[in-house]
């Protein structure tokens, strides 16, 4: 479990009292951080309780993220970080990923533009779509539109796969492009420390080898 359930039910005893809308945001983003199935049926059933507008909108999203928690407590191989707020278009999430050579190996120019035609195959079958891909020899940084229909994990396992030159583990988020210096960090397998003495990077979770 990723946050304090004390938290949660104060946030859901405020939102009970009151029905004001920032109370129940506070509500959602605190089960979608709880990497467990009973809080994401909930988020579900506030889902089907919501009418269309900004608060359902803002509960997809949750869901998502709750979907990514849970699979990041499930999977046994290691599946990078997640966060939430770079938006989306329609029903499709904005996520940026960072894949990293294996160490025997560099992303050409190639390389690059097959991992490019790749992602366009896969959007045949995800209805997710690649906006821009950046290479630095050594790491990519792509911006991706996922479906809401498709898990994250699901959808860079099948790039990956095809695109042996990368590891399997990547850096995920939905809330900023990550810097150079955090890619860095993470390629040099110093994020952990680095996220804990630094409080305005909460916001990212790392998944369990």
């Amino acid at each position: 479990m990723l946050e304090n359930p004390s938290s949660l039910a104060a946030y859901e005893a405020e939102w009970e009292s009151s029905n004001a809308e920032n109370a129940l945001k506070l509500v959602l983003v605190n089960l979608s951080r709880q990497a467990d199935v009973p809080s994401y049926r909930k988020i579900e059933s506030i889902i089907a309780a919501q009418s269309a507008g900004t608060i359902k909108d803002f509960a997809l999203v949750a869901l998502h993220y709750a979907q990514l928690n849970l699979e990041n407590e499930l999977y046994d191989e290691p599946t990078g970080m997640i966060s939430t707020g770079l938006g989306g278009q329609a029903n499709k999430m904005r996520c940026y990923f960072v894949l990293m050579a294996k160490p025997t190996m560099s992303i050409t120019d190639e390389r690059a533009k097959a991992m490019e035609q790749n992602a366009l195959l896969l959007k045949q079958t995800t209805n997710s779509e690649l906006e821009t891909i950046e290479n630095f020899g050594d790491h990519v940084i792509l911006k991706v539109l996922i479906s809401f229909d498709i898990a994250v994990a699901n959808w860079i396992d099948a790039l990956t796969k095809t695109c042996p030159f990368v590891e399997k583990e990547y850096l995920c988020t939905n809330s900023e492009k990550p810097t150079a210096d955090f890619i860095q960090k993470w390629m040099n397998d110093e994020l952990d420390a680095y996220l804990e003495s630094d409080d305005s990077l909460l916001g990212w979770h790392k998944a369990d080898d």
